[in-house]
């Protein structure tokens, strides 16, 4: 599966990839609790400031349940860990609520990013814009 890391904020970041039943399950439930956002969420670039964007997520995420989007942020981030630099240099996976209100408490646009990026990883293929590809079979004869 591919892991994917990078910065945000100050904190390394690192995401390994949903098998894909368990993400196209995580995609039907966002499909079902935000539906219009999901084309926002593909256009968004955990990298940018989020005002630049911040009148299209209002908009998206209007019919938004709270409860639900309590019960996703830790659904999205079940895969990913972050490395808070500290003197031991230690690490969070990012399995339960607690553990992500520890981490991001006071630092929302920083888990907003987090969950962004996990998104990124997690469904690429919608993020690029391409059909996913499909798979080798490497003892398929090649069509040369």
């Amino acid at each position: 599966m591919k892991t994917d890391e990078r910065e945000i904020d100050g904190i390394l970041v690192k995401t390994v990839q949903l098998p894909a039943m368990r993400a196209f399950k995580l995609l039907a439930r966002l499909a079902k609790a935000v539906g219009p956002a999901l084309g926002v969420l593909t256009k968004f670039d955990p990298n940018t400031q989020l005002e630049a964007v911040a009148g299209e997520f209002a908009g998206a995420f209007a019919s938004l349940d709270a409860d639900e989007a309590e019960r996703l942020v830790p659904e999205i981030l079940i895969k990913t860990t972050v490395f808070i630099p500290d003197e031991r240099g230690g690490s969070e996976k990012l399995l339960t609520k607690d553990r992500i209100d520890d981490i991001f408490t006071g630092r929302l646009m920083t888990l907003f990013r987090v969950v962004g990026f996990a998104l990124q990883v997690n469904f690429q293929d919608f993020y690029a814009g391409s059909a996913p590809a499909a798979p080798r079979n490497p003892s398929a004869p090649s069509a040369a």
